[in-house]
């Protein structure tokens, strides 16, 4: 199973995976329902998005093996890595 991580730093604040990851579950492009949500950090000027996911993609659009929000980030500041325990 894959998690999804934020390299916090790179994150722009564009919404591109919040508003995508609802589209793909609700079938609706919007900011609520989906496994991502992005906050503003209060007293600074950034956004930072809170990932409940457990990375296995409702509908992945590139690749089968990489989530849709990781695939559409501009900056980099999503990834997702496979845990596994030994």
């Amino acid at each position: 199973m894959k998690k999804i991580y934020v390299i916090e730093d790179l994150c722009n604040g564009c919404r591109l995976c919040e508003t995508f990851c609802s589209s793909l579950k609700d079938g609706v492009f919007s900011e609520e329902g989906g496994r991502i949500n992005v906050v503003k950090i209060p007293g600074e000027e950034k956004d930072v998005p809170i990932v409940n996911c457990n990375g296995k993609c409702i509908r992945s659009l590139f690749d089968e093996n990489t989530p849709t929000c990781v695939s559409l980030c501009p900056t980099g500041a999503l990834y997702a890595r496979s845990e596994r325990w030994f």
